[in-house]
């Protein structure tokens, strides 16, 4: 089976009368009329409804361009756009990351040389106490 293979539409039990009337005119079997009078339906509102059912059947046999179809301007501007954020969003992470592990080597490069740091509160506290 090839992947443009389609299945037969399954047609629901609401819109079996519709499809069978519309069916029975096309092959001739029924009139316009007596497809409407069976429906209950005028002829011109039943005439429009099967029009419609032929516009879907004539662009369902009209031949298209094989293929993919073209992407539209919209959505190559998205797919653009989106590429742009993705690539802007990766500097930033690599640039976050960067500054994360320059804070790291900073915090330890005080850390080393002035030892472990005590608040002022707890200075205080010290002396008062003594």
């Amino acid at each position: 089976m090839s992947k443009s293979y389609q299945k037969a539409p399954r047609v629901s039990r609401e819109l079996m009368p519709r499809y069978k009337a519309v069916s029975e005119v096309l092959a001739g079997v029924l009139t316009v009329s007596e497809a409407a009078r069976r429906l209950k339906l005028s002829r011109n509102r039943f005439q429009s409804v099967m029009h419609r059912a032929l516009e879907g059947l004539i662009e369902g046999l009209r031949m298209k361009a094989p293929g993919r179809p073209p992407r539209s301007e919209w959505e190559k501007a998205l797919r653009e756009e989106t590429e742009r954020l993705r690539r802007e969003n990766e500097r930033l992470t690599k640039q976050a990351e960067s500054t994360d592990q320059l804070l790291g080597l900073a915090r330890g490069l005080l850390t080393t040389r002035k030892g472990p740091r005590q608040s002022r509160g707890a200075r205080r506290a010290k002396t008062e106490d003594e």
